[in-house]
């Protein structure tokens, strides 16, 4: 009774958890919506029907292949978010473009670099840091990084097991017992630091 009793009560204390991250989520997105109305619409006098909305990431592949010279290329697009997207491939041929690759978010190399980034004591914009630290380490924690992606016919996939949902895809408690507690930013090269970022890149 006592077991039933105790995952009862961390069911409900999940249940709030995500009903208050969606609710979170929710109030985001109806906050950008009000924005877009008040400043687009209201203070600049801009007509409705003469705004149109495009795909994140098809807007950096339409920056790249228009400019590029190019009559037909390919291209992928990497970040860690953009309507939903974290990973997209594209197919340019004359004057059109065509995706035939789509990974959604949470599953985002981006999110990985980001946290690990935070967990190495930078901040989030850092992450050139942590690359021009990697080339100061070895890969010695690359069998750890293993189990953080899993390789899949459509690309990869994050292991959310250790990347809370429920906090934003930060890192969880199963991180922290895989790879130790957060690193403190330092002034100098640190072994341990440098050779996580090293597996990472």
């Amino acid at each position: 009774k006592t077991t039933r009793s105790a995952w009862f009560l961390a069911s409900i204390r999940r249940f709030r958890e995500t009903k208050g991250l969606l609710r979170y989520r929710l109030h985001q997105m109806m906050r950008f919506s009000g924005d877009l109305n008040s400043v687009f619409f209201y203070k600049t006098g801009i007509d409705r029907k003469k705004f149109y909305r495009y795909d994140h990431h098809f807007c950096h592949m339409s920056h790249a292949y228009y400019l590029s010279g190019f009559t037909s290329a390919a291209g992928l697009c990497i970040d860690m978010l953009g309507d939903g997207c974290s990973t997209t491939g594209w197919i340019g041929e004359g004057s059109t473009i065509k995706k035939i690759l789509e990974i959604k978010f949470p599953h985002s190399l981006g999110v990985l670099y980001n946290r690990f980034t935070q967990y190495l004591g930078f901040k989030t914009f850092d992450e050139y840091k942590v690359m021009g630290l990697a080339a100061y380490g070895q890969p010695t924690y690359l069998e750890k990084f293993k189990k953080l992606i899993c390789l899949n016919e459509a690309g990869y996939r994050l292991n959310l097991e250790y990347f809370d949902p429920l906090k934003g895809y930060y890192l969880s408690d199963a991180f922290y017992r895989e790879f130790g507690p957060p690193l403190k930013k330092c002034h100098k090269v640190e072994e341990t630091a440098a050779n996580i970022a090293c597996s990472m890149q």
